[in-house]
């Protein structure tokens, strides 16, 4: 209901790229159509296409609905953040998402990865129709830069010394960096003034900061039911997250010494499973989480800052 509301500008184009979403990922081949159709059931928040098209309501020609290149950009990009989801899913192992079984526990990881890269090929078919060139490169480049970021994190895994700076290098490519280019490309689709398209890309790209800092967050405090996957799960794939790595620069040297000897020198699966616990419990009640929540409300402030140079009205509310 609170996101009916957030979203009321742009609902009934939102209703649009969903139908548009369902004709798009149809295939006449009933395997792949199976996939498509158990992964797109458990719909997400639809975070990233309502920002796309409230991006392009500043655009003078856009405030009466999207055009229809507007609405296969947000198509295009919830695809592209799909896509990295199911790839996802595959290199963490996991279980759950959305409180369902992942693509890879149902059909298996050769199907998963593939089923993703047909995702990925059906926005940039999607964008070969309608999009300008300028917007098709932009959603190249941002997809090249979510790789590089998977890539990155992934050279990353159990490395507890990994510093605050490369951690934010990560979420910037792997996670800003596809926010910030749905608010950017929508505002160039309308047509928008340089000043406001800056603007846009700036907020998307603090907002998308924030968005995932608070996902580490809940990652160690949310609600198992809500979030749909266990807890602690980064920490059991050996991801390093600003809670973490507050709390690891904390700790003195040999308490941090010997917590990090459990974590990775081939120990029992046992008491590595107790430290992963101690470390994170540690990063809730040591003031791990705290810091990474007023780092994630920063960069709120800044995106909130940056909608200063945009005419006021229902989009810049939204």
């Amino acid at each position: 209901e609170e996101l009916v509301q957030i979203y009321a500008p742009v609902s009934a184009d939102l209703g649009r790229v969903e139908a548009r979403l369902r004709e798009q990922v149809q295939s006449e081949e009933r395997f792949v159509d199976h996939i498509q159709t158990y992964v797109f059931e458990a719909s997400g928040k639809r975070m990233r296409p309502a920002m796309t098209l409230l991006a392009a309501r500043f655009g003078e020609s856009q405030r009466d609905g999207a055009s229809a290149p507007v609405v296969d950009l947000a198509v295009a990009i919830e695809l592209i953040h799909t896509a990295t989801l199911v790839h996802d899913d595959v290199i963490d192992e996991s279980d759950l998402r959305h409180q369902r079984a992942t693509v890879n526990v149902r059909w298996g990881n050769q199907a998963s990865v593939l089923f993703g890269d047909y995702l990925l090929a059906q926005a940039f078919r999607l964008l070969a129709r309608n999009a300008s060139r300028e917007v098709i490169s932009l959603i190249a480049e941002t997809t090249n830069t979510i790789c590089e970021g998977e890539l990155v994190e992934i050279g990353q895994v159990n490395r507890f010394e990994q510093t605050e700076p490369e951690y934010l290098n990560i979420v910037r490519k792997k996670t800003a960096a596809l926010v910030g280019a749905a608010c950017q490309g929508g505002a160039m689709l309308a047509g928008c003034p340089a000043e406001w398209v800056r603007a846009l890309t700036g907020f998307g790209m603090n907002f998308g900061m924030a968005f995932q800092m608070v996902d580490d967050c809940l990652d160690l405090i949310g609600d198992e039911e809500v979030l749909g996957k266990p807890l602690g799960s980064d920490l059991e794939t050996g991801k390093v997250t600003l809670p973490i790595i507050h709390r690891l620069r904390q700790m003195e040297t040999g308490d941090r010494r010997g917590l990090l000897n459990a974590l990775l020198d081939g120990g029992s699966l046992s008491s590595r499973q107790a430290a992963i616990r101690r470390l994170a419990e540690d990063a809730v009640s040591h003031g791990g989480v705290e810091y990474a929540f007023g780092q994630g409300r920063d960069y709120l402030r800044r995106a909130e800052k940056k909608l200063d140079a945009l005419p006021a009205g229902e989009a810049r509310d939204s």
